[in-house]
């Protein structure tokens, strides 16, 4: 009897035994599992904490860089900004110039005019309708305060090319003059501002401006075959050549 008890008692030891390590093995396994569990949640946290991190570098990076380039704009800016004071200040000085230029100028511009008359009134009597029309256009230019001043430099200009350009050219034309008091319809042959000569409708007599007397007189009839001449060569019906005309004296 006493036997089968301590039988007894060793199987339902052995019993205990194994159910123990059964738990046992269950308990670890399932450490095991919650340790996985949590080594993989701090890697996944581990992970999303580095590109957060990647992204917070990220930005930082970014921000220093918009800051170096905000510093460069800066000083690029404060760069315009000096120069734009420069050609503000410029334009100041040079407004002032043409003032000062300005002031001088529309006086001289009214003496030229002025110069201009009477060079006019002295000079050869040639093309005085033409050229007192644009003296007299010429002077209400720069009686026209709406008119500014660099047009009115120009009109100036234009007179003084136009009067200098007589000077350099023939030229041939027709008016009324008189000889002897008479008035007669004739050819006018320019000599640049050396001298004019007419040539009377028929062709048989030709004279010159004695600018001693301020009169028209007649030539020699010597003279009469080359002004001839000279006329067609300003009509260009003739071409250039040598001719025998008298210019300041008469022989």
């Amino acid at each position: 009897m006493k036997k089968s008890s301590i039988f007894f008692l060793f199987i339902l030891t052995c019993f205990s035994s194994g159910t123990y390590a059964e738990t046992r093995a269950l308990d670890l396994q399932k450490n095991m599992e919650q340790a996985i569990n949590t080594g993989q949640k701090s890697q996944k946290q581990a992970e999303q904490w580095a590109l957060e991190q990647a992204e917070i570098l990220n930005k930082i990076r970014e921000q220093k860089n918009m800051k170096r380039w905000l510093a460069h704009q800066k000083k690029k800016y404060e760069i315009y900004i000096e120069k734009q004071k420069q050609t503000i200040d410029d334009l100041k000085s040079r407004k002032q110039e043409v003032e000062k230029i300005k002031i001088n100028l529309e006086p001289f511009l009214d003496e030229i005019v002025v110069c201009i008359e009477d060079f006019i009134k002295n000079d050869m009597p040639f093309l005085y309708e033409e050229r007192n029309k644009r003296l007299a256009f010429l002077k209400d230019s720069l009686n026209d305060y709406h008119l500014d001043l660099a047009e009115k430099t120009k009109q100036v200009f234009d007179t003084l090319q136009i009067e200098a350009a007589y000077g350099k050219n023939i030229e041939k034309t027709e008016q009324s003059i008189e000889i002897n008091n008479i008035p007669v319809q004739v050819e006018i042959f320019r000599l640049g501002r050396t001298a004019l000569f007419y040539l009377t409708p028929d062709k048989k007599k030709a004279g010159w401006f004695n600018r001693k007397t301020g009169q028209w007189e007649e030539l020699p009839g010597r003279y009469t075959r080359d002004i001839k001449r000279a006329v067609e060569i300003a009509e260009k019906k003739r071409s250039p050549m040598l001719l025998n005309l008298p210019v300041g004296k008469v022989e």
